[in-house]
């Protein structure tokens, strides 16, 4: 198994190491021009896009892995492929949160405001992992069907399906509470309170702190039972349709 962790490690890390040695790239140059806006905008776009693109690749990697069974590292190992997936999604996650929070000591640093780095690491590391694990589970449900086009869409649309029904959730619960927000994740602010939900970061703007926990804490309820669920569903899948670990790719 550390010979798998070790092997798995090297081949993603580059992924996370190039965009983290980027941001402390941006963090030298703001700190020559700490009063560039433009830097700054650059930045916050930067980070944006790394984002959306180590969140692509992973996704497809997690599918490639274990609904086309393209790993074949995984494929001769001693152990179950869904063990070794959860493994690799929790590298995912862990290993995006790290990058997230360079970013954000980056931008404290810059702003001079204070953020809950603890909370913020919290809320997207289980956002993250909601994520991965309700993607994960709908692999798993669709692993059988051989065409791996249909399989691939409709693991990506459940998937898709499930995010607009949590941030549904959500709203209906805490929509008296919610004053003013935006999807993505404003310049840091003592009056802001970022909450991520299946990976999308809402920015909640004037809520007064009784709110602003609230929504935090049903962020973590809706991702801790989303991540449960889908548990639940990996570990039941398994045992009651028999599964065709056939590789799928062409």
């Amino acid at each position: 198994m550390s010979e798998y962790l070790s092997i798995r490690l090297k081949k993603i890390l580059p992924l996370f190491l190039i965009p983290i040695g980027v941001e402390i790239i941006f963090g030298l140059i703001r700190l020559a021009k700490p009063r560039s806006a433009m830097i700054a905008e650059v930045h916050d776009l930067w980070y944006a896009a790394a984002a959306a693109v180590i969140l692509f690749v992973t996704t497809y990697q997690l599918i490639k892995i274990y609904y086309l069974g393209s790993d074949e590292l995984i494929n001769i190992l001693p152990f179950a492929n869904e063990l070794l997936t959860f493994i690799e999604l929790i590298m995912y996650a862990v290993l995006t949160t790290i990058f997230g929070l360079v970013f954000q000591e980056v931008n404290n640093y810059h702003s001079g405001v204070k953020v809950a780095i603890g909370q913020y690491a919290l809320s997207k590391f289980l956002s993250l992992l909601s994520f991965y694990m309700v993607l994960f589970a709908f692999a798993m449900i669709f692993k059988n069907i051989r065409k791996n086009a249909i399989g691939e869409s409709l693991i990506l649309l459940a998937t898709i399906l499930v995010i607009a029904l949590v941030i549904a959730l959500f709203w209906q619960i805490e929509k008296s509470q919610i004053v003013h927000f935006m999807i993505g994740i404003s310049s840091p602010d003592a009056q802001i309170r970022v909450v991520y939900l299946n990976i999308l970061p809402y920015s909640f703007y004037d809520q007064t702190t009784a709110a602003a926990q609230g929504l935090a804490k049903l962020g973590y309820l809706i991702n801790g039972i989303s991540t449960v669920i889908s548990g639940l569903v990996v570990v039941l899948w398994q045992r009651i349709v028999k599964l065709n670990y056939l590789n799928l790719v062409d």
